[in-house]
């Protein structure tokens, strides 16, 4: 579950991690108000799960309260990469002197959960020529994080020795906040350092395990009280796993794990050219309205370029899965190429169901409906699939 930026800031500030004093708000009128008491310049910032959303304009200045006002009218209602902002973060600027990349994930090769830190103005070349220039700390996760490992993060940065100590509070804390949210992935970029020999984190993101909620009660509470897209809604009111991303191809599955393997096909197939704008997992409930719900999210996306339904049944009949299929799309044809899978008991008889849909391409293998949905929007009359 991704966390909004001004959401992760909330948590991050309760863990001790010191962030910019700011607003968060989906009316441009109380940007002005807050701006005129917390002075300025100050930053707005689009609310959306949006890499880089910077350099797509989701992040202005302004210098005066009532520019404030315009930047945010600006921001809110526009799309950036396929998500409409619904809400802005204003903070105030902050003149930084250093800018750091500090990253906590889970690494499956080690085992381990790892540590990565870089100077952020060199960190763009440094990934691309000298990955080995990103400096690392595994975690030992019975010992956990230990201060000489952020010391030596810490000189080989050549921070002042000044800032050793904020800079270890701040990355220990991060940590903290990693093991104690059941967090998979938190970042700070950047981490800056000021004239006034202090650090803050300006921006931050979050990813929480969806598994840990039930017991993550305030960050299930934060969730809660987030205004959902109509989307979101519709999956929430139906019981459905909604994962909104960034490509052309929506996807329909009966289990999250048959979504993450196609994501990472299509992505590796097409080389990063074709990705899933969304999927949608029924979580074992393949119900006619579910399904119906499930193509009505999907033919609403602005970025949808195909439909791919891959499913797996080791409980009923395949057979019933195409029925329920069939039925579903007599409600209305999409708009866009549709590719239909299923595997399962008694899955050749569900894939001659299938069949008869005749603008429906049907696929017996996820591999295959990965080349179907490539082939039909790159256009390209053959592929080699080796």
């Amino acid at each position: 579950m991704k966390l909004y930026e001004y959401q992760a800031k909330r948590l991050f500030e309760r863990h001790g991690i010191p962030v910019p004093q700011g607003l968060v708000t989906a009316q441009a009128e109380e940007v002005r108000a807050f701006v005129q008491h917390l002075g300025t310049p100050v930053v707005i910032k689009a609310q959306v799960h949006v890499s880089g959303r910077g350099r797509q304009g989701g992040i202005l200045s302004a210098s005066t309260p009532h520019e404030a006002f315009l930047q945010a009218q600006v921001l809110l209602g526009t799309i950036i990469a396929g998500q409409r902002v619904r809400q802005v973060l204003v903070e105030q600027f902050i003149e930084s002197e250093q800018r750091i990349f500090l990253a906590l994930r889970y690494d499956r090769t080690k085992r381990q959960p790892l540590l990565a830190a870089a100077i952020e103005e060199r960190r763009k070349v440094i990934s691309s020529t000298r990955p080995e220039r990103i400096l690392t700390a595994t975690i030992h996760p019975l010992r956990g994080l230990l201060t000489y490992q952020v010391h030596e993060i810490a000189s080989h940065m050549e921070l002042p020795y000044d800032l050793w100590q904020p800079f270890v509070n701040t990355v220990m804390q991060l940590y903290h906040f990693y093991e104690a949210c059941d967090a998979e992935y938190v970042e700070l970029d950047p981490l800056v350092t000021t004239a006034q020999h202090t650090i803050v984190a300006l921006n931050g993101r979050a990813i929480i395990d969806d598994s840990a909620l039930p017991r993550q009660t305030e960050i299930a509470a934060l969730l809660l009280a987030e205004p959902l897209t109509a989307a979101a809604q519709i999956a929430r009111d139906s019981h459905l796993l909604y994962v909104p991303l960034q490509g052309q191809v929506g996807a329909i599955v009966n289990g999250s794990g048959a979504g993450l393997a196609l994501m990472d096909m299509l992505s590796h197939f097409s080389k990063g050219d074709v990705c899933l704008t969304s999927f949608i997992d029924l979580q074992s409930r393949e119900t006619l309205d579910n399904f119906i719900q499930a193509f009505h999210i999907l033919n609403a996306e602005p970025t949808l370029e195909a439909i791919i339904v891959t499913l797996f049944s080791g409980r009923i009949e395949t057979g019933e899965l195409a029925y329920l299929l069939t039925q579903a799309l007599s409600q209305g044809q999409p708009s866009v190429p549709l590719i239909l899978r299923i595997e399962g008991v008694g899955a050749a008889e569900a894939q001659a169901v299938l069949r008869r849909i005749r603008y429906a391409h049907v696929a017996r293998t996820l591999s295959e409906a990965v080349w179907m949905a490539h082939t039909l929007l790159k256009g390209r009359s053959h592929v080699n699939f080796d």
